[in-house]
This record gives structure tokens, sequence and C-alpha cells, in this order.
């Protein structure tokens, strides 16, 4: 699929936090919105692997150094920037500060409910633990005979797995690892190496609308760690995305233009930053007050402190990052088109 910047993509980003911000506050009817997590693995994976498929097609390997480089640079400086205000505040105690420091959220989290205001930072250990791995698993995928193919047997594979699990702990212990949550990541990796050129914008806008339909149904109607939400709901909500992601990526679908439509992109944007700060203020407010003052603080709050530390440290950030390598066979005007292509892709964040 082509992988040249989108603003639907971010608007994608701007559905997923709403849907997670709104189930930290205890909206009612968003019961359901933990699966925009779930969103957010598919959109993430997707990004990440048309850049890396894009760069082993045009220069013949994928620089790990770099990439393990440029991943470290767009997660931690705002990450360690939210630690350091959650725990001058007083919100969290050393142990939770060391584990969420080093992306350790993933294995500690699912055994210990004493995480206070860092529980969230368990995504973005599976995302970042996802990254070290998937880079040099992703070459002789892309060595193999139909590289899509495979990937998305992973994914039938990595379902199966989570759903063997589930009877031998706690559903917190299955929701929360890795290995339970490579089912995504490997659907949208799988929506990046296939290839969707021959469906239509009809097709592509009904399967998108469908989607949404049903990403709408669950974030409204499902609680988190029970084995209907694990076995049966999590994987509907990963295909649900994977056909929104679809039909976002067509700049001639209705669905398209609706996830492109004004502030979207930008809260997209933001959505990294407004991750990490959203989960601290509506975890705190939220033993004291209802709902709807802690909806209210929490946007407001959140979208500025991500504002603020998207143009003061993200943006600035940027400069440190190493870009690829050019190619001779890519001076010529082809070529110039995928590296700008690969570029585009790299400045729309791949939250976590």
């Amino acid at each position: 699929m082509n992988a040249s910047y989108n603003p639907a993509l971010n608007g994608i980003r701007a559905v997923a936090i709403a849907a997670v911000l709104a189930f930290h506050c205890r909206v009612p009817g968003v019961g359901g919105g933990f699966f925009g997590v779930d969103l957010f693995f598919v959109l993430s994976a997707y990004l990440i692997t048309s850049i890396l498929a894009d760069e082993w097609r045009t220069t013949g390997r994928i620089g790990l150094g770099r990439f393990y480089w440029n991943r470290l640079l767009r997660l931690t400086p705002s990450l360690y920037l939210m630690i350091i205000v959650v725990a001058a505040l007083g919100l969290a105690t050393a142990f939770p500060v060391v584990v969420t420091a080093l992306y350790l959220g993933d294995i500690i989290v699912p055994f210990t409910r004493n995480f206070g205001a860092l529980s969230h930072a368990w995504s973005l250990a599976v995302e970042e633990h996802f990254y070290l791995i998937w880079p040099v698993a992703l070459v002789p995928v892309l060595r193999s005979r139909n590289p899509a193919t495979l990937v998305f047997s992973m994914f039938l594979a990595a379902t199966v797995w989570r759903i063997a699990m589930l009877p031998l702990g706690p559903g917190e212990q299955t929701y929360y690892r890795l290995d339970a949550r490579l089912s995504g990541l490997l659907l949208g990796s799988g929506v990046a190496l296939a290839n969707f050129d021959h469906v239509g914008t009809a097709m592509r806008n009904r399967v998108g609308i469908v989607s949404a339909v049903i990403l709408a149904v669950c974030a409204s109607n499902f609680r988190i760690y029970t084995p209907t939400s694990l076995i049966f709901v999590q994987p509907l909500v990963e295909l649900a995305a994977a056909g929104l992601l679809l039909a976002a990526v067509s700049r001639e679908t209705t669905v398209h233009r609706v996830l492109a439509w004004g502030p979207l992109p930008a809260i997209g944007l933001w959505s990294y930053a407004i991750y990490l700060w959203h989960y601290p203020i509506s975890h705190t407010l939220k033993k004291s007050f209802d709902w709807p003052f802690v909806l209210a603080v929490t946007l407001i709050a959140s979208l500025a402190l991500a504002a603020a530390t998207h143009h003061f440290l993200e943006v600035p950030m940027r400069r440190f990052r190493i870009g690829r390598p050019t190619p001779k066979h890519e001076a010529s005007p082809a070529g110039m088109a995928r590296a700008a292509s690969v570029a585009d892709v790299a400045r729309v964040p791949a939250k976590a």
C-alpha cells in the first residue's frame, strides 16, 4: 500500500485517543474505549512496516542502528518529561518510575495493581519491544515468496496464542503482555505489505463505514479484561481497525474526508503527548470528582500540555534524527519520489 503522508491517518489517531481518554475519565457509554489502544497498535505497525519495507526495497537493507535511534528519539524525551513531572508531584513511587523509564511496563504491570499514575505506559513498552524485534524479523519475511500472506498467518497464530494463554492467569495478565498484543501489530504490518490496489473506492468506503460502526459499538458496550473482550472482541476490533485504515489511505473515500476534517489531523499529531499526559491527570482527579469535571479538566489540560510538548520538545528533537542514505538509483525522479514518500511517513509520529 502507498505509505505517503495522509492526514486521515492522524484522524484515526484522534479517534483512538478520544476513545482512550473518555474511557479513563469514566465517561458513561464508553466502557470499551480501551479498544482505542488496539487502533493505535494497528496503525503504528502499518506505518513502521511501510517505512522499513520501503527501505528494504530501495536499499536492499534495513539500517537497524538508525531505526532504533529514531524510535528512541521519537518516544523517549516526551515520556521522560512526563515521568519527571509525575514523580515531582508525588504521583508515583520510585518503582513505577524506574519500570516506566526502562520500558518494562508490559512485563511488570500485569502482576501489580499499585502502578498508579504511570499504569498507561504499558502500551509504550509493548510498542518499544515490538520495534526492537520486528525490524530483524521483517528481513526474512520480505525475502519470502508472499510476505503479506506470511504476516497475516502470523496474525492468526498470535490470536490463537492469546486465546490459549487466557485460561492460565487473570485477564489483566493477558491484556497487558506483548505476546498477547502481537496480533494487532502483526495485522497492521500485514496491511502495509499487502497490495490492495485492486480494491476500488466504493468497496473501500463500504469497508471503512462498516469498520467505523463496529469500532463504535465495541467502544461503547464491552468491559476490559473479560474473556469476551479478549477472545472475541479484540480480533474484531483489530480487523475493523484494518478496514478503517484501508478506507482512510484512499483520498477518494468519504471515510478519508471525514478523518481528514478540521482539527482531527492536528489532534492526531499531538496524540502521543495527549496519551502521556491524560492518564496522570484523570487518574488523580477521578479519585475525588465525578466524570463531567474529570473529563473537562483532563481534556483541556491534556490538549494544552500536548501542544506545548509537541512544539517545544518533539519538533526540536527532529533535528537529531538520522536520515536514510540515498542509494545511487534514487537519484532518478522516481527514486526521489519514493524517498519523499518515506520522509512523509516518518513525519507522522508513530504513537504508541
